[in-house]
């Protein structure tokens, strides 16, 4: 009797062994899938760091380029305006060998004036004989001379004056090549800007995470509002407190200040040097015809000669030679100056000459005036205070002594959501948060497991992760190599990207700004660094 209940014992067993297979085949699955949910989770996060990351620093990059081509942009501006200067160097240059002839012509008057003083006596003594006399015939020569400096001297106005019209040509020139400079300067302002709101990135998100959903649009003005607080000159707006921008006259003085130091140094400085007042930059034969050969015999004597080319403040001989300080560059001018001595039989004579040359908002004008024909505009070298599409105005770095702010350099922010769990990699090989068709570990669509058992009723094991976040924080430096204390500034190409920590305001700023309220007061809670 004994036997048939074991056999009734041992399949009532082996049924119980079957059930606690199928359950831990289950528990296995779930297992399994959880862990490679896991995986995949933490491998699409990495991703999205890494992309992050990526895109920081490729803001970054893109922004120390502008400021790299700001930099060589207003430096090509200085040039235009030390070339300025030249030109007015130039014309002044032509424009004083009329006055030097006329500034001669001049001495022979006052020799014939001596010559004919002499003779008077001499034709009073009956003695010497009027009709022989030589004074007065000295005098007679003199004049005559003095008309073929005079002559020379017209000539030589009517030649500058001809000039006139290809000189104003040349200045309205470099001054609309300062325009395009403007404009080039502008456009590139332009594509950073809308790079800094996380467009002009799209292949790289392709790339790295093509799931990663775009960029908050409030995480893009953080950056916008670093780039406006960084520079000045610009329509773009800093909203920070005590980053003011900076007065137009003091951004005017800084680029005059550049343009002047650019100048070659024969327009800075037109005399012979070296102990000598003779111009050596003008024309050997209207030297010789000067000093020896239109007078025939002894020689007129250049005395002293000056001369400088400038961007200043007024068109004003004082103005061009003042070193002062505070010069705002409303006026590009010249001006040389000097004086002769002749010496010609028994007289002599000494004078002075000058010459004004200017361009300014009013046309500008030329000293003495019959050199001048026509217009020199020039409407000074920051005439706005932005940089709009016309006007002459440059880009300056806004800096600030505040290292708790990095001296003003800017920062660029990255922030990404991604959702970590199933992907479709099968039919299209791009991520998509709604796919159709699971990876192949993938219990099903959901991602999740219904539970029934008895008594404790229904429950849910949900297999998937949510979404991850990940952001990233790169900085726009100044570096001269060999040379780290110099100031930043936008006239050196030194401007370098890196990726960098964030303190604890940044983070709490840029989770505030992409709406993750939860993790911004985390930030805020942790201690400063």
């Amino acid at each position: 009797m004994r036997r048939p209940v074991r056999q009734a014992l041992a399949r009532r067993q082996r049924g119980q062994a079957l059930v606690l297979g199928a359950l831990c085949m289950l528990m296995l699955a779930l297992t399994m899938a959880a862990s490679f949910n896991l995986s995949q989770a933490l491998h699409e996060k990495i991703r999205l760091q890494q992309h992050t990351d990526a895109s920081a620093y490729s803001m970054a990059v893109v922004e120390a380029r502008a400021m790299n081509y700001f930099a060589y942009s207003n430096r090509a501006m200085a040039a235009a305006y030390a070339a300025m200067t030249s030109l007015h160097a130039y014309m002044s240059a032509m424009s004083v060998t009329g006055e030097m002839m006329k500034a001669a012509s001049s001495n022979f008057q006052q020799i014939a004036g001596i010559e004919f003083a002499l003779c008077a006596p001499c034709c009073c003594n009956k003695a010497c004989g009027c009709a022989t006399c030589k004074h007065c015939l000295h005098g007679i020569k003199a004049l005559s001379i003095s008309g073929k400096f005079s002559r020379q001297g017209r000539s030589l106005a009517s030649s500058a004056s001809g000039l006139d019209s290809t000189f104003e040509s040349a200045v309205n020139d470099l001054d609309r090549m300062i325009d395009a400079i403007h404009l080039s300067q502008l456009s590139v302002l332009a594509f950073t800007a809308n790079t800094l709101r996380g467009e002009n990135l799209a292949r790289l998100r392709e790339v790295n995470a093509p799931s990663a959903q775009a960029m908050p649009a409030a995480v893009g003005a953080i950056n916008i509002n670093e780039l406006g607080c960084a520079l000045e000159g610009t329509l773009i707006p800093c909203l920070a407190n005590g980053r003011d921008q900076t007065p137009r006259t003091n951004r005017s003085q800084i680029m005059t200040e550049v343009a002047n130091a650019a100048r070659p140094p024969w327009a800075a400085r037109r005399d012979s040097g070296g102990g000598s007042a003779l111009p050596l930059h003008l024309n050997p034969s209207f030297l010789m015809d000067l000093q020896f050969d239109i007078q025939g015999e002894d020689m007129t004597v250049i005395t002293s000669h000056k001369g400088t080319a400038k961007v200043t403040d007024s068109a004003s001989a004082g103005s061009l030679r003042s070193t002062a300080s505070g010069n705002e560059g409303l006026v590009v001018g010249a001006e040389e100056h000097g004086s002769l001595f002749s010496v010609w039989k028994d007289g002599v004579g000494s004078s002075s000459y000058s010459t004004e040359v200017y361009s300014d908002s009013n046309g500008g004008s030329h000293k003495p005036g019959r050199a001048h024909s026509g217009n020199h505009d020039f409407e000074g070298v920051q005439a706005q205070n932005s940089c709009v599409a016309s006007g002459n105005c440059f880009i300056n770095f806004r800096s600030t002594d505040d290292k708790d702010k990095d001296f003003g350099q800017p920062h660029l922010f990255a922030y990404f959501r991604q959702d970590l769990g199933l992907f479709d990699y099968l039919t299209s090989g791009t991520a998509s948060a709604s796919a159709t068709t699971e990876v192949p570990w993938a219990l099903n669509s959901s991602g999740s497991v219904a539970v029934t058992h008895g008594d404790q009723g229904e429950g849910k094991v949900d297999l998937l992760p949510g979404q991850g976040a990940a952001m990233s924080n790169a900085m726009v430096y100044y570096h001269r190599p060999g040379n780290w204390r110099e100031h930043p500034n936008l006239f050196k190409p030194y401007w370098r990207a890196k990726l960098q920590p964030f303190t604890t305001a940044e983070a709490t700023a840029v989770l505030s700004a992409a709406g993750d309220s939860d993790a911004a007061a985390l930030a805020a809670a942790a201690p400063p660094h």
